[in-house]
């Protein structure tokens, strides 16, 4: 039974698969802030794996009978359909009927201070058309832009993300399908604030497959030229980098930066504009990073030296 005495009025929406470990503690730090309404969306087992299903029917468990005070919907596949089309789907079923939601996946573990944070922004830039996304991430390790609680930038970032109907819509229906070119991709990255997200955003297109939905809508985000709120300090860990990860591994150097409990009352930026600093505090904050990365993770360091060399001789 959750604990907290505050109900959450805004929609959770929780993106889950086949890791119950990690979707038990997530769907426990929901719970507690009793949202009056959940959304569960589920892909089904993967053929080629033949532990999906026992997993995948341990996560819908979990998360169906977790404790919740509210109302409880349900949209979970029989078979796989892939990261894309499941979140895509599932989205598109979720604003198909509320106007805004707060998102999660399962391996995004929020502190309690996103969902209030979250909540408050949906309502103060409910009809504002140049904000695009609500994100709990930021990747500053602990450089501030500024006095105030948070700040914009054109980048998104959505290991858990709030937003609304307007602007899922308009992307699932412009910007999810888009066969964006090599050349666009180079003049929308040009956009995005930092030379590490610039650089990052290339190389994600040159080696992602068709199953992603996250970099197409950083590329519609930039495409709209949408200001996309980043907070003060991090506010969403991701749990999800190592062996059981779908499509990632070893250490990143953005989920591993702590979270800390945002203050309230917020503190707003006087304009709705894009930080002139966050960029280089990004960039300064992540060759910090690489520079202490060998004493840090030997080991990994070892083999990402291992791996680059074999491509490189192969």
């Amino acid at each position: 039974m959750a604990s907290s005495a505050r109900t959450l009025t805004t929609p959770v929406v929780l993106l889950l698969f086949n890791r119950p470990d990690l979707t038990e503690q997530v769907v426990k730090a929901v719970v507690r802030q009793n949202p009056a309404s959940v959304y569960l969306i589920a892909d089904g087992p993967r053929d080629t794996h033949p532990l999906d299903t026992e997993l995948c029917n341990r996560v819908r468990d979990i998360a169906v009978n977790a404790g919740w005070t509210g109302k409880v919907k349900t949209n979970f596949a029989d078979t796989n359909m892939g990261l894309k089309n499941r979140v895509s789907s599932g989205l598109d079923w979720v604003f198909s009927v509320e106007d805004e939601a707060i998102i999660l996946e399962d391996d995004c573990l929020p502190d309690p201070s996103f969902f209030r944070f979250s909540e408050e922004l949906l309502e103060r830039y409910r009809d504002d058309d140049r904000v695009g996304i609500i994100s709990g991430n930021n990747f500053l390790w602990g450089s501030q832009v500024s006095e105030d609680s948070y700040f914009f930038t054109p980048d998104s970032r959505i290991w858990g993300w709030a937003t609304w109907g307007r602007i899922w819509r308009d992307f699932s229906q412009h910007g999810l399908a888009k066969d964006w070119s090599e050349s666009e991709v180079a003049t929308l990255a040009s956009k995005a604030p930092s030379s590490i997200r610039r650089r990052a955003i290339q190389r994600i297109f040159a080696s992602s497959s068709s199953n992603s939905w996250a970099l197409p809508l950083t590329l519609h985000s930039l495409d709209r030229n949408l200001l996309n709120v980043c907070p003060r300090g991090n506010l969403v860990a991701n749990l999800g980098f190592g062996p059981s990860s779908t499509h990632t591994s070893f250490e990143s150097f953005t989920a591993d930066v702590p979270t800390a409990p945002l203050k309230f009352p917020l503190v707003h930026p006087e304009q709705v504009e894009a930080s002139s600093t966050a960029g280089d505090l990004e960039t300064r904050a992540h060759m910090r990073r690489w520079i202490t990365f060998p004493l840090r993770h030997p080991l990994d360091f070892m083999g990402r030296l291992f791996r680059y060399a074999r491509k490189k001789l192969a």
